[in-house]
């Protein structure tokens, strides 16, 4: 029997026959590394769970009447794993008479965050659900903590002449930024917008300053206008970038000329491009940062691979920064149920950093393509990129 904390008993019988009881908000159910996750049933609909363990395939995950008005779906993760989730449901009715497994891939499903959990995934696609096993630890640095002392968010824009248009920017300076001390190392954010507001950066940065973790450091973040050319490997992006975005801070900001205390970095496409501009101006970036990255340009384009790129590079200087979810073998399918894979890619081009005796950090976590993955492991990287000695 699952009961809430106001007595209101949720009669259900889980596969393993045990009585489990929850207090209201503690749902998923966990019972050791079992995740059990429960739905209200209603009728005429059939209700499953999508997720960053299935590739968000409804196929992958319908969940099973337990008697009592409820649906149940079950599923074993790590003891630290963290995972973003929706309930969807579909009218039977439109079904049509196919397999479901083949008519899903044709209709319209309805997605809903789980009504018994108050855990928010944070996403660029709108709020989900989050899973949070026991051994899960959100870093301290990600919340805002009592005592440190905020920097400053401050808004801009520069025109562009390569790109012809105007770029908005927001660039965050420490509480003691000072324009006539020493030159400071600085951080380019690629999905800059979603870094300020999804991963929690400002609130990383005050914390890991206050606590003299690292010193004090400006950050520049730069939303894309039109990510996937840009992002994939756009030459124009990437002059604008270098050749005006770059020189016009340093006319109105302290930064450090030196590429040493340069940082770029960015999620997926934003980790693409982020790596791109490492292997072609490590003049100016010494500092690449890659969180769950493609490693080579996509969607058919076949221009760049950064494994190719950074194995012809060995022996420069720069120092890069991979992070990638174990949930991201699979992170996405498509309609013909191929897996999209970024894990092998990253675990291969950590192959070539190692070979080739670049500085770099590595890491991979029980969790998925997600903005909670690149706040989570944001802490390590502005750890590993400034630290005071």
């Amino acid at each position: 029997h699952l009961h809430s904390s106001t007595d209101e008993p949720v009669s259900t019988t889980p596969t393993n026959e045990h009585h489990l009881t929850t207090p209201l908000g503690e749902f998923p159910i966990i019972e050791g590394n079992v995740a059990h996750f429960i739905h209200r049933e209603r009728p005429g609909t059939i209700a499953g769970v999508i997720g960053d363990w299935n590739g968000w395939d409804a196929r992958k995950a319908v969940m099973t009447p337990i008697g009592h008005g409820f649906v149940h779906y079950q599923h074993e993760f790590e003891e630290d794993a963290r995972l973003d989730y929706l309930f969807y449901e579909v009218d039977a009715d439109k079904l049509q008479g196919l397999p479901f497994d083949k008519s899903m891939v044709h209709i319209p499903i309805h997605s809903m965050r789980d009504p018994l959990n108050p855990r928010i995934g944070d996403s660029g696609f709108g709020p989900k659900s989050e899973l949070a096993m026991p051994g899960y630890q959100r870093p301290a640095a990600t919340l805002g903590q009592i005592g440190t002392t905020p920097g400053t968010l401050h808004k801009g824009t520069i025109t562009s002449k390569v790109l012809d248009q105007e770029r908005a920017y927001t660039i965050y300076l420490p509480a003691s930024y000072n324009a006539n001390e020493k030159p400071y190392p600085t951080i380019y954010f690629k999905d800059g917008g979603d870094y300020l507001k999804l991963a929690k950066a400002p609130i990383i940065l005050d914390n890991l300053i206050s606590w003299g973790v690292i010193p004090p450091v400006v950050a520049v973040f730069m939303p894309p206008i039109a990510r996937t050319p840009e992002y994939n490997c756009g030459d124009e992006y990437v002059q604008f970038f270098c050749e005006e975005l770059i020189p016009h801070m340093h006319d109105h900001y302290n930064f450090s000329t030196d590429p040493a205390k340069r940082a770029v970095i960015g999620p997926s496409l934003g980790g693409l491009i982020s790596l791109y501009i490492g292997s072609q101006r490590p003049d100016l970036f010494g500092l690449i940062g890659a969180q769950s990255s493609a490693v080579s340009s996509a969607y058919g384009l076949d221009k760049y691979d950064a494994r190719t790129a950074y194995a012809a590079l060995s022996g420069r200087s720069q120092r890069l920064h991979l992070v990638i979810g174990t949930y991201e073998e699979c992170f996405d399918i498509d309609r013909q149920g191929r897996c999209q894979d970024l894990l092998n890619p990253v675990r291969e081009l950590r192959s070539v950093l190692e070979q080739s005796g670049y500085d770099y950090r590595y890491s991979e976590h029980h969790q998925g393509h997600s903005w909670g993955l690149w706040r989570d492991t944001l802490v390590d990287a502005l750890t590993y990129f400034f630290s005071n000695p």
